[in-house]
């Protein structure tokens, strides 16, 4: 909106008669020694007349570009920049174009003399009559000329703060030639919109299962991680008291140093509810979830909002799904990581199973550096490469329910798609283990197990909810943590505590067996690696020659027992459950 005041103090203040002023003070001075406040506000009708159908065209404009460019189905907010800068840029040029002419006159009402025109109107009468309605359009190409690149940079501001733009999609433009002018889709939007998840997993062979379906070879290692009630020695709790973790017992508890952080995490989840306030997740997090699991990670990496590369989908993408496909990164809440110590040995020397990787030929060919898919790029599921090259491994993903996210479930399907990174990054690798994920919502907490299986030579992510083993017949396909109920908390604690012990012990010998196992079966049995970031429009198998030296990586390593994928019978079993929904 213009301030008429200072408007026309400007117009005076550039004009080219003889009176030099000081400032728009100064201006505004002598304007009202001239006329008082109306020569001060002198083109107020000008202006109303200019900006009234002008804005009307201009939002308007904008509106049904907006629509024109958005293809059938999916929401014209999910618009990409190059569309915004074209839509907004337009709606300026039909803005300028009705906005001249008033312009024009408001112009020459505010610098000509007192007096010489007495109104709008009669400027209108006087400048057409003495030089045209041609008069009327001057400055039209200069104004056309800033009219486009302004009003689109004003609108790609505007909405790149509304959709929380990932900065890495518009710095990934340039690595896929069928990006540009391809409308894509932030990781919040695949989440939140069931149809777009849809299609994401459907091209990433992502599918959902039941905790049943979990295959043998990883039975053992979900066992222990949820395994939580017997982790408190019954001395801690009293002598009259039992293993189950009661409100009374929970208070002596306090007394415990290890489990003081669960107690006071406890205690000021009770008081947000019990307050009348409105909290966010964001104040659940701060104040009750990281009080306490953060000090339960003692031997891994924790990394809070580390971005992740999104897998490139095993075949190729049609036209109609690339917008949605097309998202490369997402960053979930928290990430538990092998710590460096344990990724160091295998990644330093010369034999390492990292440069013995990175030197094969075959593999060195599978990508570049310049797009971010050489080897390096390869050994991480992070987007950001780590200061020193070498693996960076993660075990678990978590995420924080938002305010975007409208119901539980969407908090769930995004950190589904951090999860099927881990587990590609980890099939990649031929390291064979699960990923656990655990969704924090509104001081409620669930958990899913997810794996990577092969079908018909091509990877699957499967993500089954992890529901209580004693109770199959609920109707509930997550088992839910009440973080208020004292028994909950403390199981959850346990659980990160589970998790922590269970990446740098078991976690780490299946990743040192993949990896032992991979470099023998590419050096010496002319095996097979595939990526699983973006290498082009499909991911093919890369067959590795083997190498005329020996070069079997030394390193240590525990026995390895070679497993295989899950028997045919189960996945066909898998798929007509799918089939039937």
């Amino acid at each position: 909106m213009h301030h008429f005041p200072s408007k026309v103090g400007q117009v005076q203040g550039q004009g080219t008669s003889g009176t030099q002023y000081k400032g728009v003070f100064d201006v505004m001075r002598h304007l009202y020694k001239e006329g008082g406040l109306r020569s001060i506000f002198r083109g107020t009708g000008a202006t109303l007349i200019r900006d009234g159908p002008g804005s009307a065209a201009y939002f308007a404009t904008y509106e049904i570009t907006k629509k024109l460019l958005t293809p059938a189905g999916p929401s014209a907010s999910e618009l990409n920049l190059s569309a915004i800068i074209l839509a907004g840029g337009t709606a300026g040029v039909a803005m300028w174009s009705l906005a001249i002419p008033p312009d024009v006159l408001k112009s020459r009402l505010q610098s000509a003399p007192s007096g010489t025109y007495s109104g709008f109107f009669d400027c209108l009468r006087k400048t057409v009559a003495q030089d045209g309605l041609a008069a009327l359009w001057k400055g039209f190409g200069p104004a056309m000329a800033r009219a486009f690149p302004a009003n689109a940079a004003t609108f790609v501001g505007d909405s790149s703060q509304a959709l929380n733009v990932n900065t890495n999609l518009q710095s990934d433009f340039s690595l896929h030639p069928w990006s540009v002018g391809i409308w894509l889709i932030v990781n919040l939007r695949i989440a939140r919109n069931t149809r777009n998840f849809e299609t994401w997993s459907a091209y990433q062979n992502c599918e959902e299962a039941s905790l049943s379906d979990v295959p043998d070879e990883f039975m053992t290692d979900v066992q222990e991680i949820f395994n939580t009630r017997n982790r408190i020695p019954k001395a801690w709790l009293g002598k009259k008291s039992t293993a189950r973790y009661g409100g009374e017992g929970l208070d002596k508890l306090s007394e415990v140093e290890e489990l003081s952080v669960v107690y006071l995490a406890w205690k000021r989840l009770r008081k947000m509810r019990a307050s009348n306030e409105r909290w966010s997740e964001a104040d659940y997090v701060a104040s009750v979830y990281n009080v306490f699991r953060s000090p339960a990670i003692k031997n891994s990496i924790f990394r809070v909002q580390c971005t992740v590369s999104l897998p490139q989908p095993p075949s190729i993408v049609t036209e109609d799904a690339r917008r949605v496909l097309g998202t490369k990164s997402a960053t979930p809440d928290c990430a538990v990581f092998l710590p460096a110590a344990l990724t160091r040995p295998l990644s330093q020397s010369a034999k390492s199973p990292y440069k013995v990787l990175k030197n094969l030929p075959a593999i060195a060919r599978s990508g570049t550096a310049a797009r971010g898919s050489s080897f390096r790029y390869q050994s991480t599921p992070c987007a950001q490469l780590p200061d020193m090259p070498g693996f960076e491994f993660v075990s678990s993903f978590w995420e924080d329910k938002k305010p975007v996210h409208t119901f539980l479930d969407d908090a769930y399907r995004q950190n589904r798609i951090a999860t099927a990174s881990a587990a590609r990054h980890l099939h990649s690798l031929n390291v064979k283990s699960p990923v656990i994920g655990l969704i924090w919502a509104n001081g409620v907490v669930r958990a899913h197990v997810d794996w990577c299986d092969i079908v018909d030579d091509k990877p699957i992510v499967v993500s089954a909810p992890y529901s209580r083993p004693k109770n199959p017949t609920s109707d509930r396909p997550f088992h839910e943590w009440d973080l208020e109920n004292p028994s909950d908390i403390l199981q959850v604690y346990f659980l990160v505590r589970n998790i922590d012990e269970w990446t740098c012990g078991r976690f780490h010998s299946r990743v040192i067996e993949g990896l032992n196992e991979l470099v023998e079966n590419i050096t010496l049995k002319n095996g097979t690696y595939q990526s699983w970031k973006w290498v082009g429009n499909t991911l093919p198998g890369l067959a590795a020659k083997a190498l005329k030296e020996n070069v079997v990586a030394s390193f240590t390593s525990t026995s390895t027992t070679s497993s295989g994928s899950p028997p045919p019978k189960k996945d066909k079993h898998r798929r007509r459950r799918r089939s039937s929904h």
